[in-house]
């Protein structure tokens, strides 16, 4: 099982971001197969102290567009897990991409993604994190 924590400032965007990634890891039969069991928490940027054995660091849109440097602090509480930033289509841009992989970010999801996408992602982030 999988331990994914999903963090956002307010618990609005951390419900949007829990049903967002329930969709992606739901949505069709054959994704069921594929995607091992997830066990989502909605976490405050301040709870993740008390999480450290999460397997994946999901961050959403929110906490990116207000402070996309907490994205430091995170990383550095999370040294070794997988961190995912979802950003929406608004504020998708390449810079702002670059900027997160400078900061520890592992890989980028956009809120109009596909189960597929978090399928092939999770895939290669969970191969790749193996090896190290």
């Amino acid at each position: 099982m999988i331990e994914l924590g999903i963090v956002d400032l307010s618990a609005e965007g951390r419900r949007r971001m829990t049903a967002l990634v329930e969709r992606w890891a739901w949505t069709s039969p054959d994704t069921r197969v594929t995607l091992p069991r997830i066990s989502v928490h909605s976490l405050s940027p301040e709870e993740i102290r008390f999480h450290g054995s999460l397997d994946v660091c999901v961050i959403g849109p929110e906490l990116i567009g207000c402070d996309a440097a907490y994205v430091n602090t995170i990383r550095a509480r999370l040294p070794d897990k997988i961190l995912l930033a979802v950003l929406d289509s608004r504020s998708y841009s390449f810079g702002l991409i670059e900027q997160l992989g400078r900061m520890g970010i592992d890989d980028v999801l956009i809120d109009s993604a596909t189960s597929d996408e978090l399928d092939r992602k999770s895939t290669r982030l969970n191969s790749s994190h193996a090896n190290i």
